[in-house]
């Protein structure tokens, strides 16, 4: 019975791993297929037509493709009776949506393969011609026919289009899937000065689409490719283009002498060409490489200055980048700001680059906008203010692609719950923190690290602590990222104040560490925290006269930064020596 059969290969189908579709039985397949020849052939030609145009299409597009002089109607109406398709309200019209996936799928292969690419081109035609005002809506069905009927240019420009498309709304992985697409396509276009061109900026494009999946290794080899091509070709502005892309990744790898070189010869090209878009963004990115060599004095003058550059209409110039560069450069302004304890203007700004997030509506953008402002809260001591900000960002992330952000933003968010005694609900996330704290590297991922190991600490988890805090020292020095091995040091302190019993001996150490790198960089938000410590240790160990000179240092350097919570704990050791 062909109609069991058919019915029999659907639901082997539905059995099926998505991972592993199921094959389908000669048997059924072939029965699948007698039932379509012994149509009569205007109706099989229709039912094949209608294969090539996907599980379900629309009637005007069907009607477009089909060649046959004949009218349609009857045809449709008896390959519905014969169960081969039915009828479904569209938003503007009817769809005709094949009742198997299954059915489509012998269809399709029914067609020779020189038919199956005529009707695909015929398909670009007719999508062309019918939706000519409104052609971005459908360029994925364009870029899907014209790689299948072999137009390569057009499925070359296609491809791209669905990319922009898809990364504009967050969807990276489906922007790759499309990005690597337009790569092989262009491996069918004869070599011409255009299409090395366009292989580079698909490369580049690339870049973007993967970078907030993390795939850093994919990344490094389509940068290396890129920088090859545009080196060949003499393509200063590409190249320059390259040399800033791979400035971020080199930065994200610790390799910071490296990053300033490269980033360097960015803004060497920038300024030879005249290219503002590469000017900007390449002081950007110096200022996040001053940063993490703890000069925060170059990095603030640095990021002040490209958010002078990026204000007024320059705020919706996204200059090629992932995000939008003028919110991405005052975040890391707004973290740097945060570490020297500059918090009134830390705050001011944060505040600006909110608001011009939510204005371009980029949920990229966003998510590093209220990831920085709840940094910002949480350093100043306003776990609220924290709170509020990070659980937006969390928010934000939802279920989109960004791997990278996941371990930052659910680390300071637990952080923040734990501060506010609410453990219950930092218990789970910052499981997940710790779960997603080696697949992908995070901007400031020692930090980070440290800053879970705090969590952890406080949560009542010391061994967990532990194994954090002494990761994020290593990560530090590995790196040579000053600034970060002073949180991790301060930390390493903390832990010995809690050991049973304290190691005050170890734990002075580690606070003195901490102090002198936080002062030779002028973190003063982290040397009144290591001036509390050290207040602590004194307290504990009998030598009243040094705690009292730590502690009120301490509370003088919490009240003049305006950092009320830490201020209050202060206060409370400097009240309670012995």
């Amino acid at each position: 019975n062909p109609f069991f059969l058919e019915e029999l290969a659907w639901a082997i189908a539905e059995r099926a791993s998505a991972h592993e579709p199921a094959s389908i039985p000669e048997t059924v397949q072939g029965a699948l297929l007698g039932r379509i020849d012994r149509l009569p052939q205007a109706r099989r030609r229709l039912l094949q037509t209608a294969s090539v145009l996907g599980r379900g299409c629309p009637a005007r597009l069907l009607r477009a493709v089909w060649e046959d002089a004949d009218d349609m109607t009857d045809h449709l109406r008896e390959l519905q009776r014969l169960e081969f398709l039915y009828e479904r309200p569209g938003v503007e019209e009817p769809l005709y949506v094949f009742k198997h996936a299954l059915t489509q799928e012998v269809a399709y292969e029914s067609l020779p393969s020189e038919r199956r690419r005529l009707l695909h081109r015929r398909a670009v035609g007719a999508l062309e011609s019918l939706h000519a005002e409104r052609r971005v809506e459908h360029v994925d069905e364009l870029a899907h026919h014209a790689v299948r009927g072999e137009l390569w240019e057009q499925a070359l420009a296609y491809l791209r289009q669905a990319g922009a498309r898809a990364a504009a709304r967050s969807g990276f992985r489906e922007a790759a899937a499309h990005l690597e697409g337009a790569l092989r396509v262009l491996a069918h276009l004869p070599e011409s000065r255009d299409v090395l061109e366009q292989a580079i900026d698909v490369r580049v494009e690339l870049r973007n689409a993967l970078l907030p999946v993390g795939e850093e290794a994919r990344i490094f080899a389509y940068l290396r490719e890129a920088e090859a091509i545009a080196a060949a070709l003499g393509d200063e502005r590409r190249l320059g283009t390259v040399f800033l892309a791979r400035t971020f990744h080199l930065i994200m790898m610790g390799a910071h002498q490296e990053a300033l070189e490269c980033c360097r010869r960015a803004l060497a090209v920038a300024t030879a060409i005249g290219s503002f878009p590469l000017e900007v963004r390449a002081k950007y990115y110096l200022g996040g490489i001053y940063e993490y060599l703890g000069d925060y004095g170059r990095a603030i003058e640095s990021l002040r200055e490209t958010a002078a550059r990026l204000d007024g209409e320059r705020i919706r110039e996204q200059l090629g980048s992932t995000g939008y560069p003028s919110v991405l450069s005052r975040a890391w302004l707004v973290w740097c700001l945060a570490e020297v304890g500059e918090f009134a203007e830390a705050v001011a700004r944060g505040e600006e680059m909110v608001r011009i997030a939510e204005t371009l509506d980029d949920r990229y953008s966003s998510i590093a906008a209220y990831r920085s402002v709840g940094q910002t809260h949480l350093n100043r001591g306003d776990i609220p203010a924290a709170i509020a900000a990070l659980e937006r960002c969390v928010g934000l992330l939802g279920a989109a692609e960004f791997p990278r952000w996941v371990f930052g933003t659910t680390t300071l968010l637990g952080y923040a719950y734990v501060l506010s005694g609410r453990l219950f609900e930092a218990e789970p996330l910052l499981k997940q923190a710790l779960a997603r704290e080696t697949p992908v590297r995070s901007t400031h991922h020692a930090r980070l690290v440290a800053c879970l190991g705090e969590a952890y600490l406080l949560a009542g988890h010391r061994d967990d602590a532990i194994r954090l805090a002494g990761r994020a020292l290593s990560l530090a020095r590995q790196r040579k990222e000053h600034s970060h091995e002073a949180h991790a040091l301060r930390l390493l302190g903390e832990i010995d104040c809690r050991r049973d019993p304290p190691d005050l001996e170890q734990a002075e150490g580690h606070y003195r560490q901490a102090l002198e790198l936080a002062e030779t960089l002028g973190m003063r938000p982290l040397a009144a925290h290591c001036r509390l410590g050290l207040g602590r240790v004194h307290g504990r160990a009998g030598r009243r006269p040094a705690a009292e000179a730590h502690l009120g240092a301490a509370v003088l350097l919490f009240r003049g930064l305006d950092m009320g919570y830490w201020l209050e704990q202060a206060e409370s050791e400097l009240e309670a020596i012995p």
